[in-house]
């Protein structure tokens, strides 16, 4: 006869062990940074197909040749250029640029919010645990001193203790 193990199977406390398990809004959360990223990487490779920009925005317009009368300028309505574009000026917004600010800002945000989430995670099971130890050397100063093995000066500790709050 042959016993199979479960997951869920007592330990030798008696209580089953419970798996840490993320709450709703914490999974909202790092799906909404996954979709952040994955949106600045669609974007990324969407944005790779164009020609290089200078990433600026604004385009020169170049003096005696065709300068696009014909062509809106974006950002600014439909329609054409009611005059003349004068030589030297700037077209505004160009196509190539659109992806090319979200794609990074998308990256950045969404990367930044998880490697934060994770930090923070992290952060706070070392807390958990350091309050855990701290605990037990508070216990064990106690026990020490009650069974004068050693000797605490309390009154000592009281004023520091004092200072240090009034301090902050």
């Amino acid at each position: 006869m042959t016993q199979k193990k479960s997951s869920s199977a007592p330990q030798a406390g008696g209580k089953p062990v419970k798996s840490y398990q993320l709450k709703p809004w914490k999974i909202a959360a790092i799906s909404f940074s996954a979709l952040l990223v994955v949106a600045g990487l669609l974007l990324a490779f969407v944005g790779s197909d164009k020609p290089e920009s200078s990433g600026t925005g604004v385009e020169a317009v170049q003096p005696g040749g065709s300068s696009g009368l014909d062509s809106p300028v974006k950002g600014f309505g439909g329609g054409s250029t009611s005059g003349p574009i004068i030589e030297g000026s700037f077209k505004i917004g160009t196509e190539e640029e659109e992806s090319g600010t979200w794609s990074p800002a998308l990256l950045r945000g969404g990367i930044s919010f998880f490697v934060a989430f994770c930090l923070a995670f992290a952060l706070r099971s070392f807390l958990r645990l350091a309050t855990i130890f701290i605990g037990i050397w508070a216990l064990s100063l106690f026990a020490f001193d009650y069974l004068d093995w050693i000797q605490v000066n309390w009154g000592l500790i009281e004023d520091k203790f004092t200072n240090l709050t009034t301090n902050l």
